[in-house]
């Protein structure tokens, strides 16, 4: 990642945590390993949410509630964590209204913009979009896209 501030969108914890997602998992497990190690890696409470959300609908294999307690207790000390707040939700209006993401879209972008990020790692968002300097980057898209 070169040192470059990453926020991670919840589609790449959800890929490193489920034992079955394979090179996927990998890829995304190499990716946050990097950012932990670096200390450039961010997320916020919502990529939290959805990651359990997630591990107790989706994942056949279904972590207790101690390993999901566990999973977000190391990772909220190896990433800078963003919380919600007022200037969070009026960020998200106006990335909204720009770019015409989905609500749950725009709350990522702009919690990745208020921590000053220079890259947002998300599969399922515009892939080479930069916004106001910060890049949306698909890691399983182009696995060289310059987070190595």
């Amino acid at each position: 990642m070169n040192g470059a501030r990453a926020f991670f969108d919840s589609n790449v914890l959800i890929y490193a945590f489920d034992s079955e997602a394979g090179q996927r998992g990998e890829r995304a497990r190499t990716l946050l390993g990097m950012a932990a190690r670096t200390g450039a890696g961010v997320l916020s409470y919502q990529v939290f949410q959805e990651l359990i959300s997630v591990m107790q609908k989706r994942y056949r294999v279904k972590p207790s509630t101690a390993e999901m307690k566990q999973i977000v207790a190391k990772t909220r000390k190896d990433f800078l964590v963003v919380e919600s707040s007022g200037e969070l939700l009026a960020g998200a209006l106006d990335i909204r209204e720009r770019f015409n993401f989905s609500w749950y879209d725009s709350l990522i972008v702009a919690a990745a913009r208020q921590a000053e990020c220079e890259v947002l790692v998300s599969e399922d968002m515009h892939d080479g979009l930069d916004i106001d300097g910060m890049r949306i980057i698909n890691p399983f898209k182009t696995p060289e896209a310059g987070l190595n």
